[in-house]
């Protein structure tokens, strides 16, 4: 049941995505710490779904989770000031 919900997601993913861009109002009320409370439970429940043998390989290979690191936290934020910067976003 839950290998189903998993690879199931990205269709919970597109129809969520699809509902918002029809109908706004529908996710205007999720904000401020419901934010934070849902990446919580996402992150959560995407964690919940490795595996021994993904943890093996994190071990075994560390420099490219040392990379993914490393960019994860240059190249991303890199690209939304970037992205603040073209599109003249307020400062928040």
């Amino acid at each position: 049941m839950i290998k189903r919900l998993t690879y199931a997601f990205p269709f919970w993913v597109a129809c969520a995505s699809a509902g918002a861009l029809i109908y706004p109002p529908a996710f205007t009320w999720f904000k401020g710490n419901l934010i934070t409370c849902g990446l919580g439970f996402i992150m959560l429940s995407m964690g919940a779904t490795l595996e021994v043998s993904e943890f093996r390989n994190i071990l075994r290979y560390p420099k490219w989770v040392f990379l993914g690191v490393l960019l994860q936290y240059t190249v991303m934020p890199l690209t939304g000031w970037i992205l603040a910067a073209v599109f003249n976003l307020p400062v928040p």
